[in-house]
């Protein structure tokens, strides 16, 4: 054997051979292949994004957006809606919807009338005082409470009935609609008009899944009013055939486009919800959006806010009743991060303003706050649990003490 045959071992610890000259350029140009494809891809993604962002809405129908947008669910409630199904809510020709009458589901419940009351309400007033409660969830009560555990059925006794006709995501511009349209005729003494934190909520809006896209139980539309130099004026509720019009061909949205300040989030939704990309910024634009509202100086629908107030209240003293509010803020306004103390406190701006303006106004947040409880103690959910229900009920009868007299 001669040395050049001989081959030695590798040593322990030595780096391996390095590869073939032509290994080596074979793996540089796969990388170089690997990395032009991935450029090629993302370019074609992107000009895919830019052409869904400028050219689809010029494509596709509105009416196509709108089912997109709406989704699967939401549809369904509205064809359920159009034919009376089994949802808790039918329509209503002046308030846009009312509570569905004779409903029972688990704890929530309503009598022949459609009140989510203790008892079956009568429209005669069999007692000396009759308190009639308006209002959202945050007066009926929600779906985890029983109707006897309701701020309406704590604040009877012998002498008060109260009758809770409360409404799923109402609006002050509809609890008024309703008053005036039909439940003035109950006769009651005294009208308590529940506002959410920001009274002016849903005031410029008419259809909900432009306000809350997530809201898929009420994908309804709404009555509305403008403040215009010769006061308020009605835009009313579109008649029931509107609703198959729309999701059939989305021919009211023109109307929805000049009436509803909030008909931009289904514009963003046209050039921004259908790829990724865009959703994103769509996204970090919403959180944007919001926290430019948190930090705004004064909420620009509180003039709107006083003149339906102010009309509310002369509808009421027309049939002889008293109409107060009662401020019922959420779980955050009353139990607040600490990053939202040093924004703005829109609501005692707001509760400030109102009292300037000579309501009859409870301050919800300073009562709940003074009643030492816990917030799982207060609330469930976004809405009152039964003690946070008797806080309010215990502050709304001492108001009523004070303003109506000691008869209440």
């Amino acid at each position: 054997m001669t040395v050049a045959a001989a081959r030695i071992p590798p040593v322990p610890g030595d780096p391996p051979d390095a590869p073939a000259p032509g290994a080596l350029g074979k793996a540089r140009a796969a990388v170089r292949a690997g990395s032009r494809l991935l450029v090629r891809a993302l370019l074609i993604l992107f000009a895919v994004e830019v052409a869904t962002v400028a050219f689809a809405p010029l494509l596709i129908p509105d009416a196509t957006y709108l089912r997109l947008y709406l989704g699967r669910r939401a549809r369904e409630r509205t064809a359920r809606f159009l034919t009376g199904g089994g949802d808790m809510l039918v329509y209503d020709a002046a308030a846009g919807w009312r509570n569905r009458p004779d409903f029972r589901r688990e704890r929530w419940s309503t009598d022949s009338l459609g009140s989510r009351s203790s008892h079956g309400v009568a429209r005669e007033r069999s007692t000396p005082v009759r308190l009639l409660l308006v209002g959202n969830s945050l007066v009926n009560g929600g779906t985890d409470v029983t109707g006897s555990e309701t701020i309406a059925a704590l604040l009877e006794d012998t002498v008060v009935e109260a009758v809770n006709f409360g409404t799923m995501m109402y609006s002050l511009d509809q609890m008024y609609l309703a008053y005036r349209s039909d439940l003035y005729r109950l006769e009651a003494n005294v009208v308590v008009v529940g506002l959410s934190e920001d009274p002016g909520e849903g005031l410029t809006n008419r259809y909900l899944p432009f306000r809350y896209r997530s809201e898929t139980n009420v994908p309804l539309l709404k009555p509305r009013f403008a403040l215009t130099d010769s006061g308020l004026a009605l835009l009313p509720v579109p008649p029931k055939d509107a609703y198959a019009r729309l999701i059939e061909s989305g021919d009211i949205l023109d109307s929805l486009r000049g009436t509803d300040a909030y008909y931009d989030q289904f514009t963003r939704f046209r050039r921004f919800g259908l790829t990724p990309v865009a959703t994103g910024v769509w996204r970090l634009y919403e959180h944007a959006s919001n926290l430019r509202r948190l930090l705004a100086e004064a909420d620009s629908t509180l003039p709107l806010s006083v003149a339906l107030m102010q009309r509310f209240a002369d509808e009421g003293r027309s049939h002889g009743a008293q109409v107060v509010f009662v401020m019922l803020p959420r779980e955050p306004l009353v139990f607040p991060p600490w990053w939202r103390r040093w924004l703005p406190d829109h609501y005692a701006h707001a509760v400030a303003e109102l009292r300037r303006h000579g309501f009859t106004l409870l301050d919800g947040r300073e009562v709940l706050r003074r009643a030492r409880r816990s917030a799982s103690e207060l609330y469930a959910g976004e809405d009152y649990t039964p003690a946070g229900n008797r806080v309010i009920a215990d502050a709304v009868r001492r108001l009523l003490g004070r303003s109506a007299g000691p008869a209440l």
